[in-house]
């Protein structure tokens, strides 16, 4: 197990992604910290979740055939882990949003979704 800093200024100064302090945050969580925030690494991944759930629902247009979406996701879950569903056009781009219906996902291999991260790429 690695051995983590306890404050956030010695975790700076030895370039360290994360430190632990030992105590809760505001949310209970007795987690790693991130030096860069010093927010809570749980915390934050709650957060991420609710977001991207939000954005789901608010991207979804009342004609989109939620029966094929599924399915979409079936066919990925199917195929194991080495794949992921990707939003062709990002739901929560910089420059341009997309929907979250069937003619805006595609299957990709895990690795070229996690390079792409929330970018239109042509693949």
């Amino acid at each position: 197990m690695p051995k983590y800093c306890k404050t956030r200024a010695s975790a700076q100064k030895l370039g360290r992604l994360y430190y632990k302090t030992g105590q809760p945050c505001v949310r209970g969580h007795n987690a790693l910290r991130y030096t860069s925030t010093g927010k809570c690494v749980e915390c934050d991944k709650l957060v991420y979740k609710v977001s991207r759930r939000d954005a789901i629902r608010r991207q979804t247009p009342p004609w989109a055939d939620k029966s094929k979406i599924q399915e979409i996701y079936d066919q990925s879950f199917d195929m194991g882990p080495d794949f992921h569903v990707d939003h062709i056009i990002p739901l929560q781009g910089e420059l341009v949003s997309g929907l979250h219906c069937e003619q805006n996902l595609v299957i990709i291999p895990r690795d070229v979704n996690l390079r792409k991260r929330n970018f239109f790429e042509v693949i």
